[in-house]
């Protein structure tokens, strides 16, 4: 190993006198042609005056000296001589020399001015040996002779293993799905998204590492320590499963009928919302995940609470998938400027109502051919009317109905953020892989709710996520007063004719 390579390899080196004596160093290497120069090595042993430490640095000296030796033979000869006291081999892999060896430089055409040179002085030239000697006590102390950390018995594999077939309360605590789910989970990723094992770690530890991290928000150094890896190994693996997740995303977002066909189960058994709500297709909202950003980027992405967030518009169908999902806007964009785009946007691949078929939307919506609000003006909120009763107004009616059936996209963000903690405090990744994160807690979402109807996270009471909202999730924004103009009179007749129904008339 060249003396720059061990050198480089301190990358925690920040010494600037020790930094600032090797490029000397560096520099008397390349200017003097000839020098004499011998240092004499003893090799450790119970009669030698240096302790292993000592020899060991030395001979990293030597191997700094001689390099320049093997790189030129006319440059810092280097004499090696055995211990005095025993009959130790030299260093490994320099030349036998006698201590009275010299390489011969005579022959050789050399234009250097010893009077001129600054470097001359041989008590300069031990100044910068005894630098390069502290670089190498640090390189050896933090590499080569450091006290083990992660080398426990119990593997993270062996761990895995234990989670995956002991007691199922144990993998869901840990990964939030059950066994039978985390294996379906990896074979689908193997063999349909080209996620494959490593040389040390197979495909099923890196999704554990993954789902710990999502699941548990668990920092790098717990997730180390239980899978016993460095923490470069556990980001890479991370980001690995992480990219998959997003591939998965483009199959997974999207309606089980596309043709919107069939009447939806949860509104056929429910006669509070049949025949009148018999063409809804799901609820579309806007929720606010926290995000980390840097201070100079800050600005847009505070929302109106105050802090910085990204505003995720989502949709989904009344069996609380995700139909659909766009990460990344920031925090003080308005739910309807997102809407916007995204319904105008043909690469985003929103699933849009055919004719004849809408979504619910809330009041900060407009109202437009496919998207059906509420009233505005009026009680909305089911909280609302737990209070005060359903009310006798057709508008209020309709409202409190339209409220109930909409309210499974709260049950579904309620469900998404309450299993995967990493949402409730995220890390300061790049912003680029927090939008990710986002995007692969849906998959994942998506992924438990198709292959584990019975899993606990889903039982939730709809009432418990009844809380009043603000009609606005951006407030300020310069699209708002354009926006609330907007209105279709056919979906206005759809509107009234569902609350007329609703009241029998």
């Amino acid at each position: 190993m060249r003396f720059s390579t061990a050198f480089s390899a301190s990358r925690g080196w920040d010494d600037w006198v020790t930094a600032n004596s090797f490029a000397r160093f560096r520099k008397l290497f390349s200017e003097i042609p000839a020098y004499p120069f011998s240092i004499y090595i003893s090799q450790s042993c119970s009669h030698c005056q240096f302790h292993e430490i000592q020899f060991f640095l030395l001979c990293y000296c030597s191997i700094a000296l001689s390099d320049c030796r093997r790189y030129s033979a006319s440059r810092f000869p280097v004499a090696l001589s055995d211990c005095h006291h025993c009959s130790a081999s030299r260093f490994p892999g320099d030349i036998p020399m006698d201590n009275n060896d010299r390489i011969d430089n005579s022959d050789e055409d050399h234009s250097y001015d010893v009077e001129n040179d600054e470097y001359d002085d041989d008590d300069e030239l031990y100044d910068l040996a005894v630098a390069g000697c502290h670089v190498a006590v640090t390189y050896y102390m933090k590499y080569i002779d450091k006290q083990p950390c992660r080398n426990s018995e119990q593997t993270g594999y062996m761990w895995l293993m234990d989670c995956l077939k002991g007691n199922e309360t144990k993998c869901y605590e840990m990964f939030r799905m059950k066994p039978h789910v985390f294996l379906q989970l990896c074979n689908v990723l193997q063999h349909t998204y080209g996620l494959q094992h490593t040389r040390h770690i197979r495909l099923e530890e890196s999704v554990g590492i993954c789902l710990m991290i999502l699941g548990q928000g668990a920092c790098y150094r717990m997730v180390q320590e239980r899978f016993q890896h460095s923490g470069e190994t556990i980001h890479r693996h991370f980001h690995r499963v992480l990219k998959h997740l997003n591939i998965m995303s483009m199959d997974i977002f999207k309606p089980s009928d596309p043709t919107f066909s069939v009447v939806p189960r949860h509104i056929q058994k429910n006669p509070l919302y049949m025949p009148h709500f018999q063409d809804c297709i799901g609820a579309i909202d806007g929720t606010h995940i926290q995000v980390v950003v840097a201070d100079d980027k800050k600005a847009p992405y505070y929302n109106r609470k105050g802090v910085t967030s990204f505003n995720v518009m989502a949709a989904c169908d009344f069996d609380l998938l995700f139909t659909f999902v766009m990460a990344g806007w920031e925090g003080a964009a308005h739910d309807t400027r997102i809407f916007l785009d995204a319904i105008r946007r043909q690469s985003v691949n929103f699933p849009k109502p055919p004719p004849g078929k809408y979504y619910l939307v809330d009041a900060g919506y407009p109202l437009r051919k496919g998207y059906l609000p509420p009233y505005k003006g009026q009680r909305y909120h089911l909280s609302d009317f737990r209070r005060a009763g359903r009310g006798n107004h057709i508008e209020e009616r309709f409202n409190y109905v339209h409220s109930s059936l909409r309210s499974a996209i709260e049950r579904t963000f309620g469900v998404w953020k309450n299993k995967w903690k990493i949402l409730k405090q995220m890390p300061p990744y790049d912003i680029k892989d927090q939008r990710n994160i986002i995007v692969a807690t849906c998959v994942l979402h998506n992924f438990i709710r198709k292959h584990d109807r019975e899993d606990e996270g889903f039982n939730w009471d709809e009432h418990d996520l009844d809380r009043p909202r603000s009609n606005s999730s951006g407030e300020g924004s310069s699209r708002q007063a354009n926006v609330e103009t907007i209105q279709d009179e056919e979906m206005k007749f759809v509107r009234d004719k569902i609350a007329r129904s609703i009241c029998g008339l």
